[in-house]
């Protein structure tokens, strides 16, 4: 049962998504809702938790400025639901791809000391182009033994993790781009790209996985097998939101199965009733997951259309601190909040209002900045955030062991030096 109410609400959310249909999303909506109160019974104590604490926030704020501010959100949060599924279908149909299977072999004759900076490098280099979908082409390159699998996952979502820095798949740049309209996206993306070239090279020193030089060498070569598919995925991705409107989340629900099941049929027909088989497995044991991000991204998106952020914004104006402490105070407590588990997004709208306060003041693009960078270093560590869900569920690792690991240190490190460089900047 659970199962098919999986794939009923991520069927209607893909027709919603490409019709824009009120009434499916409703739909959906509600699938979705019946498949998460039954799959209560699944979820971890920390888990239901959080879903259950972002439940009453969320009721608390439509209390608070009425339920108008619902829509929008539930929207979102939907969407943003009905990927996980998509993530998973891509992983199993790239499983057995001649594409993958020769990276693979390429990848397993690399000295063992070598593959964390290999994966390091790659994942960042393919989230960039596929977001969240990365993790599902580098899935089968993990080794089946727990402490190499968990180490190579630890790796694989701090490349992607820090791809959230500059590249345009991303919400955070959606997001930063709306709050920041006077930023040209080219700035945005330039400037993020050289600070995250600055990251790989902290990770990979902080990690000690090898020259840079060395890590590259074997990453090109390897990945050129992908390039087809993943130019073919980005270009449908950009054609869609260029010119249907659907952002980039949509159109990667609406573009991905088709062309995976496509792919599957083309490789041999058989292959397909292979994956129709394997379908139990990859609907199933999402519960948790879904439900933090959905409340998460359901919660955000009403308190940033409530009237509680004029409150918020009253009492930051009120204090009289100068820009740079403001500036400093938002992206730390962002970076804070983010390691308590709360959503990058939730974050980044109260960061967001924080830094409206000192519009005109301190550049627009170091605003942002300060933004992408908390992003990015949430999208590493927070327990609610889309990236470590979805690596979690689809590189089969646990998440409180993705989340609280190793990545911690290099996010300390990395959170201080940023926060360095933003004081000096705006100064």
């Amino acid at each position: 049962m659970l199962r098919r109410l999986m794939m009923m609400s991520w069927a209607l959310a893909a027709c919603a998504a490409a019709t824009q249909w009120r009434w499916l999303a409703m739909a959906s909506g509600l699938a979705l809702a019946v498949y998460l109160c039954f799959s209560v019974s699944g979820m971890s104590r920390t888990g239901l938790a959080l879903v259950l604490m972002l439940v009453l926030l969320t009721a608390g704020v439509v209390w608070h400025s009425g339920i108008a501010v619902l829509e929008g959100g539930l929207r979102q949060a939907i969407i943003f639901a009905a990927f996980m599924p998509t993530a998973r279908l891509l992983r199993t149909v790239a499983f057995h791809d001649p594409a993958i299977v020769q990276i693979r072999r390429s990848f397993r004759t690399l000295p063992a000391e070598s593959r964390p900076g290999w994966m390091l490098y790659a994942a960042h280099a393919l989230a960039s182009c596929l977001s969240i979908g990365s993790f599902a082409v580098l899935a089968p390159l993990l080794p089946r033994e727990r402490a190499q699998r968990l180490r190579l996952a630890q790796m694989a979502l701090l490349g992607g993790g820090l791809s959230v820095i500059w590249s345009p798949f991303f919400v955070a740049q959606a997001f930063v781009a709306h709050g920041y309209p006077a930023v040209p996206i080219w700035q945005i993306v330039l400037t993020g790209l050289v600070i995250a070239m600055l990251g790989l090279g902290i990770a990979t020193v902080v990690n000690r996985v090898g020259s840079v030089a060395a890590i590259l060498a074997h990453v090109v070569p390897a990945l050129g097998p992908l390039l087809l598919p993943v130019v073919s995925v980005v270009g449908i991705v950009l054609l869609l939101n260029r010119f249907g409107g659907y952002s980039n989340i949509e159109a990667m629900v609406m573009a991905i199965p088709p062309l995976a099941l496509l792919a599957a049929w083309r490789r041999r027909p058989g292959h397909l009733r292979d994956v129709y088989r394997q379908a139990p497995f990859w609907v199933s044991g999402m519960g948790e997951e879904i439900g933090i991000v959905a409340m998460a991204i359901l919660f955000s998106s009403v308190l940033q259309h409530s009237a509680l952020q004029g409150v918020l914004s009253g009492w930051i104006l009120q204090a009289q601190l100068p820009p740079v402490i403001l500036l400093l105070a938002g992206f730390l407590a962002m970076v804070s909040l983010e390691i308590l588990g709360l959503h990058p997004i939730l974050c980044a709208t109260l960061a967001l209002q924080v830094n409206r306060t000192v519009a005109g003041q301190l550049p627009d693009l170091l605003c942002a900045m300060a933004i992408l960078l908390a992003w990015s270093f949430g999208s590493i560590m927070s327990y609610s955030g889309l990236l470590p869900s979805i690596a979690a569920t689809t590189l089969a690792v646990p998440k409180h062991r993705l989340v609280y690991g190793r990545n911690l240190v290099f996010v300390a490190c990395a959170a201080f030096l940023s926060g360095l460089a933003l004081g000096a900047f705006a100064l």
